[in-house]
């Protein structure tokens, strides 16, 4: 498990891409407000590979975050989970 927090609680969540256009006024980064917090989340991962045989694998990946203060502040819910099955065939 890790934690994972905003440096001071007058500092943004940052989300986004970056810097992706070459013109424009569209910059790629959006901010919310700390809530004066800087509690952003708690995050578990789990990860597993499995060999079937020589070109076949699978590989799976299971992650959870629970939201902070941040969060909260801003979204209703606080839990986020992702998980992936992948199957691998190399020739």
């Amino acid at each position: 498990m890790r934690r994972v927090g905003l440096a001071t609680a007058r500092d943004h969540w940052y989300c986004g891409t970056g810097a992706t256009q070459s013109r424009g006024t569209l910059f790629g980064y959006s901010t919310r407000p700390s809530g004066g917090s800087t509690d952003l989340a708690a995050i578990v991962e789990l990860s597993g590979d499995y060999t079937v045989s020589r070109h076949w694998s699978v590989n799976a990946f299971l992650g959870v975050a629970r939201g902070g203060e941040v969060v909260r502040c801003t979204f209703v819910g606080r839990t986020m989970t992702f998980g992936y099955l992948e199957n691998v065939l190399q020739f």
